[in-house]
């Protein structure tokens, strides 16, 4: 499951590079990049089942700058829940709590 969501999250990257330059205006007000960033959060939210998947995720946030970024400096939209500890949580095996619970 998690390697699925990894190669989804690179073909949603691979569509939206395709689509836009970084420097573009418009490349965080789209379509794609609503789909780049919702295959991100799928897989820095995934709750880890296995030894392998924390070492599988792990691996994939270290080598891919953004990833590594959304996990250090960012905050969930849509409660505020900062990125870092709900991706701890998934190591752990835990889902995302709602509304701030973290």
């Amino acid at each position: 499951m998690l390697t699925d969501l990894i190669a989804q999250y690179h073909e949603a990257q691979r569509v939206w590079q395709a689509q836009f330059d970084e420097d573009d205006t418009k490349a965080s007000n789209s379509k794609e990049w609503d789909a780049y960033e919702a295959a991100e959060d799928a897989i820095l939210y995934y709750p880890c089942k296995t030894l392998e998947d924390v070492q599988t995720k792990a691996s994939f946030v270290l080598a891919d700058t953004n990833a590594l970024d959304s996990v250090t400096n960012c905050f969930r939209s849509d409660d505020g829940a900062p990125s870092l500890v709900l991706f701890l949580r998934s190591l752990l095996g835990e889902p995302p709590v709602d509304n701030g619970g973290n």
